[in-house]
């Protein structure tokens, strides 16, 4: 009898201690496009968009450093190519992270200690975009990912 009770116990500490199952990850789809700012390409810049109503799963943004035809191609933030269906909000950043062992970071922390400059380099003082983008609460441009190959074209 007693043995049972332990028994018992144990199954119902064993499966108090599970905690609710995780989520498994949204399946990304592939996102290229391009952004123009009154028609012209919008460069300097990182594309950033945050979910509203996503897969379940969906990281907290996906984004694309915008080239210099304001092109880009999406990406989750742990650099997985591709989001998650579903509909975001359309923000920017001009903070970019350059790698450190790349070509571009080994020339910008030379240049850097060339000029006496302490610190990797300062963002522009004005945003190459309408700061209304800066941020999910004042941004209204929103897009959709589609669960299939998508190209978007976003113009401000």
């Amino acid at each position: 009898m007693r043995s049972g009770f332990l028994l018992g116990l144990a199954f119902v500490v064993g499966i108090a201690g599970c905690g609710a199952p995780a989520v498994p990850k949204a399946q990304l789809f592939p996102v290229k496009g391009r952004v123009t700012l009154g028609g012209a390409p919008l460069t300097g810049c990182t594309l950033i968009l945050i979910p509203i109503k996503a897969d379940p799963g969906a990281d907290d943004g996906y984004s694309g450093v915008l080239n210099d035809k304001g092109e880009f191609e999406l990406s989750s933030m742990k650099g997985k190519a591709g989001a998650a269906a579903g509909k975001y909000k359309v923000t920017f950043s001009v903070a970019t992270v350059v790698d450190p062992n790349s070509e571009e970071g080994r020339q910008a922390a030379m240049k850097a200690m060339m000029s006496g400059a302490s610190g990797p380099p300062a963002a522009p003082k004005e945003p190459p975009y309408p700061a209304e983008y800066g941020s999910f609460s004042t941004s209204k441009k929103e897009v959709e990912i589609t669960r299939e190959a998508n190209e978007l074209l976003i113009a401000l």
